[in-house]
């Protein structure tokens, strides 16, 4: 049932209102019981503290009168007045009409007079010892307004406002979740773009948040299954061309063998790359690598990295050098940083001009570690300056390469919470710039601590 929820909350929280009434009904019967008991106790001392009122009177005059009174409200919980035989209240304090007709028909008539509907006025004829009239009135309290109605029509007003504001809070709750689901559904149709309303936010509260999450989970599932489509028709397209020389290559081998087999090996090498390097890329994007994580030194991967890039570099004519701090450890898995760094080196050193020298700096700051890679190459446009992290995606000023290795490289360093971005250096030449979060620092002295700006084999 679509609207399940709203009718649980809806009743839950109607019957805990009404069960929370029938509480307070129970408890009202049981106070007044105890008044009514308290009442019908206290009638049977009404003559006695009625004299002791009078005696009070003819002996002490109004202060001791007063004084008396006084103490019986405190030691009774009871209100009382003490008229005369002229009607007139003797402590000067404001009778109410109720009390003042009891009592003038008290003063003239013996005995007890009861007013109100559960007898909470009572008023007592009593004679002094000087031989006057006195009308003494007792005043219980047992309560008024909402607890004087009748039982039945409290509980009504219970179930009515109860069930009022309880299907107010029911729909406050459900409504946006009713909205949720009508999104997810969307989505589960197919339609990627669906998102809950911005108005869902300005709640401020836990269903505001879960609709802010709903749709950075939307959004990201809609830039996955794009980025998947987009990468399925780029791989095609790349695929497709080494495998179409490979079958133009077969059909002439017959004519010129050497030359053909040869053809052939080279595309075929250009697939078996092509693969590995989607086999790379996949396991990053898979989280292989989660199961794996462990404390790298990030000095001694550098000064590695770079020691083998300067020796593919030299048979280019070119070199690498390194200036790299101390003590840099980092958690994750040591082969996907490695693969990251050699990607992005081995694409500085196709760019960078012959007889010049890639710049390798690895420092520590308040954010992490910072590995640094500077060529002296074209660089690139700027508006391209972010989407050569996309895969298949290369400058408009190269052909070379199959457009995975930066993608390799940021999807390797993503994983381990780092960050990486391109920009052209002013003299020329592109800076691809990692930043990785510190796990821990190396002890002093150990082996693989090196001064700063250390000279390798790979070092200028």
């Amino acid at each position: 049932m679509r609207q399940g929820l709203f009718f649980k909350m809806f009743v839950w929280f109607w019957l805990t209102v009404i069960l929370t009434g029938v509480a307070l009904e129970g408890t009202a019967a049981w106070m007044r019981g105890k008044i009514r008991t308290h009442v019908e106790s206290f009638e049977r001392l009404l003559p006695k503290s009625a004299q002791a009122a009078a005696e009070a009177f003819e002996i002490d005059g109004e202060p001791g009168l007063a004084d008396y009174l006084s103490r019986l409200r405190q030691s009774e919980g009871v209100t009382a007045y003490f008229f005369d035989r002229f009607g007139e209240e003797r402590t000067r304090r404001y009778a109410p009409p109720s009390v003042r007709d009891v009592a003038l028909v008290a003063v003239r008539e013996p005995g007890m007079r009861r007013r109100g509907a559960n007898g909470e006025i009572a008023a007592v004829h009593v004679v002094g010892s000087k031989g006057n009239s006195y009308a003494v009135v007792f005043v219980l309290p047992t309560g008024s307004g909402y607890w004087t109605m009748p039982p039945y029509w409290r509980l009504t007003i219970i179930v009515v406002v109860s069930g009022a504001f309880c299907f107010l809070i029911a729909r406050h709750v459900t409504r946006p979740l009713l909205r949720l689901q009508a999104a997810a559904a969307q989505i589960a149709d197919g339609r990627l773009s669906a998102r809950v309303s911005p108005d869902l936010h300005r709640r401020g509260d836990e269903i505001a948040g879960l609709a802010q999450d709903f749709n950075r989970m939307a959004a990201r599932i809609e830039a996955l299954v794009h980025g998947q489509k987009q990468l399925l028709a780029n791989v095609s397209h790349e695929l497709r061309s080494p495998l179409s020389r490979l079958l133009v290559a077969h059909s002439l081998v017959q004519q010129a063998p050497a030359e053909n087999l040869q053809r052939i090996g080279i595309e075929a090498g250009r697939l078996d790359k092509l693969i590995g390097q989607l086999l790379t890329l996949s396991r990053i994007d898979s989280r292989v690598d989660d199961e794996h994580r462990a404390p790298v030194d990030l000095t001694a991967l550098v000064h590695d990295v770079a020691g083998d890039a300067d020796f593919e570099a030299r048979a280019h004519d070119r070199r690498v050098s390194v200036a790299a701090d101390s003590d840099c450890v980092v958690s994750g898995d040591e082969e996907s940083l490695r693969s990251a760094l050699e990607n992005v080196l081995r694409n500085a050193i196709r760019f960078t001009a012959e007889r010049t020298e890639i710049e390798v700096s690895l420092r520590r700051d308040s954010d992490g570690a910072v590995i640094k890679v500077r060529d002296h190459g074209p660089g690139i446009p700027e508006n391209m300056l972010r989407t050569i992290f996309v895969p298949f995606r290369r400058a408009e000023n190269t052909t070379e390469g199959s457009g995975l290795g930066l993608a390799i490289a940021e999807r390797a360093v993503l994983a381990h919470q780092g960050t990486v971005r391109a920009s052209n250096a002013e003299s020329g030449g592109l800076v691809i710039e990692i930043r990785l979060p510190l796990a821990a620092t190396l002890a002093p002295g150990s082996a693989s601590n090196r001064e700063s700006a250390d000279t390798s084999p790979a070092a200028r």
